[in-house]
């Protein structure tokens, strides 16, 4: 039995990336929201059969996750982006 490793690039994991950022409005983001899409995107990874390095990228993320209650959305906007174009 052959298996597919799939990667951030999976489109689940980018249209559900697409979606974070649709939801996001204005400079600052509830740092407890960001977490959340986090986690999200992290359950995603695993279930849609993601490599480790996805649900790692994901994990380092919230380990670097600045604010103690807010985020600037360029960081969320950045951290977006390279999850969705992390190589497995």
């Amino acid at each position: 039995m052959e298996t597919t490793e799939r990667t951030s690039s999976d489109p689940a994991v980018v249209a559900a990336i697409d979606r974070i950022r649709a939801s996001l409005d204005g400079e600052l983001v509830d740092r407890s929201r960001v977490v959340d899409h986090l986690l999200d995107l992290r359950l995603l990874a695993a279930d849609d059969g993601a490599t480790l390095s996805t649900v790692a990228a994901v994990d380092q993320l919230l380990v670097d996750l600045p604010g103690r209650t807010l985020v600037e959305r360029t960081w969320v906007d950045d951290a977006l982006t390279r999850l969705a174009a992390s190589p497995s």
